[in-house]
């Protein structure tokens, strides 16, 4: 036998998870933007890896060090 869910349990939850997944993913997309405004879209200002790839060229052993011992 096959339970059957109600339609409004499904769109509390794909409610929660967007209320609780929203924000992380928009930190996440805009942590590459090349603006240093907000509210300046990527589109615009561009993509940017810099402030993610300025301590791996400075600091290599460093990185390495840390990611292995908090991973």
């Amino acid at each position: 036998m096959m339970l059957r869910r109600s339609p409004l349990l499904l769109t509390a939850l794909i409610f929660g998870y967007a209320f609780l997944y929203g924000p992380i993913i928009s930190l996440m997309v805009y942590s590459f933007n090349k603006s240093r405004l907000v509210t300046v879209l990527l589109g615009k200002a561009g993509f940017s890896t810099k402030e993610y790839l300025e301590p791996l060229q400075r600091y290599p052993w460093n990185s390495l060090i840390l990611g292995g011992r908090y991973a």
